[in-house]
């Protein structure tokens, strides 16, 4: 809200935190959740924890539905994120885009050959020019509703649910991999 954004939604995982974000006005729904016990919620799931890997299993399947949505584009973001300005003006940049995602990468590569890179910079900024060989980070991601976002989604909600033990990062790597 200080950035003056209207256009998000914030998933609630608890009652408390639902009833607040609705008596301060932010546009909020009660997410729930999928073989997570009530109270687990209000607790740390503990990174890698089963309730962990079932929560990142909520956050793909609700993915999934909202690239199903004609003309919604989603901004997913973990909450240890920060938002310091509105990111969707850089989304646009890359129209083309099925899905835009973080890496692990942890240095920008965008200077590594200025020539070939500043042609596609706006103000400074720009994404990696070349096939990023770090791991996909799913704790930023931008979709927009399009084929090939939609048929990514069903199909990486398909592998995660049919094992367990599928990491929903390690998943979408995978998935990115056989698209080379």
């Amino acid at each position: 809200k200080s950035l003056g954004l209207t256009n998000f939604m914030v998933g609630a995982m608890d009652d408390e935190l639902y009833q607040y974000m609705t008596e301060m006005g932010v546009a909020t729904w009660h997410m729930g959740s999928k073989g997570i016990e009530k109270d687990a919620v209000k607790k740390d799931f503990g990174w890698g924890s089963q309730n962990f890997h079932k929560m990142g299993r909520d956050k793909i399947r609700l993915i999934r539905d909202f690239t199903e949505v004609e003309g919604i584009s989603v901004l997913i973001s973990d909450i240890d994120v920060a938002w310091l300005r509105d990111p969707t003006p850089f989304f646009k940049r890359y129209p083309s885009a099925d899905i835009l995602v973080s890496t692990d990468l942890l240095r920008s590569e965008i200077a590594l050959d200025p020539p070939l890179q500043t042609p596609h910079m706006v103000d400074g900024e720009g994404l990696e020019f070349h096939v990023c060989h770090a791991a996909s980070n799913i704790g930023i991601m931008w979709f927009r509703p399009t084929r090939g976002s939609q048929q990514l989604t069903r199909e990486w909600v398909r592998r995660i649910e049919a094992d367990d033990k599928l990491w929903d990062q390690n998943a979408f790597n995978d998935l990115k991999a056989l698209a080379g």
